[in-house]
């Protein structure tokens, strides 16, 4: 249970939340957004690298959350926001259909099974609109901005 555990934190957790981030920038790229910057991790900065146009920065604590950004920020059509937030969940989810797919013989392999179950939760609950102390869902951003600009 504890090397689980440590699977989870250093390698599903830091997996799922660069696969969510690259499907934010994803969208932006489709959209031609530029200024694009990936975030992992938070504490001092560990590595940086400008790759596709987009600026990744991988910090000490590389499993403890993460964002992606633009320089662009304040010109970027409501639309094209709400559209960028849904691509970080869509991706989770897309990943978990694909992995089921895959996994149907490999089931016993419990690193894919965290994998799996970690990204399906990640992808629902960042669907799910809901705004705590500021902090906005990607669900509450596309709400926001495309169903809902008066928000």
């Amino acid at each position: 249970m504890f090397l689980e555990a440590i699977w989870f934190m250093l390698f599903v957790v830091p997996a799922t939340i660069f696969l969510h981030e690259t499907g934010h920038l994803i969208v932006a790229k489709v959209l031609k957004i530029k200024g694009l910057r990936m975030v992992l991790g938070t504490g001092p900065l560990l590595i940086e690298k400008n790759t596709l146009d987009v600026a990744v920065e991988i910090r000490l604590l590389y499993f403890a959350g993460g964002y992606s950004t633009t320089h662009s920020k304040g010109s970027i059509h409501k639309w094209k926001q709400g559209l960028i937030s849904i691509g970080g969940p869509l991706i989770n989810l897309f990943f978990c259909y694909g992995l089921m797919q895959w996994l149907d013989s490999r089931a016993t392999n419990s690193f894919l099974q965290l994998l799996f179950l970690f990204n399906l939760w990640v992808g629902i609950i960042n669907l799910i609109p809901f705004r705590i102390k500021g902090k906005e869902s990607d669900g509450w951003n596309f709400i926001k901005n495309v169903l809902k600009p008066s928000l």
